[in-house]
């Protein structure tokens, strides 16, 4: 899932991003869908600034680290990483 603001900020707002491949770290995911403008996640620890992802993931707790070597980690894109 893509935030509105990198759809609109890296496809331009066009309809043909629904289903584009894009690598995160090597990982190939596709493109499956744009985010309400007003869409956020609360924020995670009190007192914390809301941050605001330009890309989900899907979340599979068997691939993630233990409670003790887990971080938080955002992502943002290089337009390189990007498809023309």
């Amino acid at each position: 899932m893509l935030s509105n603001a990198f759809w609109q900020s890296h496809f331009g707002g066009r309809a043909t991003a629904i289903g584009q491949k894009l690598t995160l770290n090597d990982v190939s995911y596709t493109v499956g869908g744009v985010l309400l403008p007003q869409f956020h996640l609360p924020s995670t620890r009190a007192g914390t600034e809301q941050r605001r992802s330009d890309i989900y993931v899907p979340y599979n707790p068997s691939d993630q680290p233990s409670e003790l070597e887990r971080t938080d980690a955002r992502c943002r894109c290089s337009p390189a990483s990007l498809p023309a």
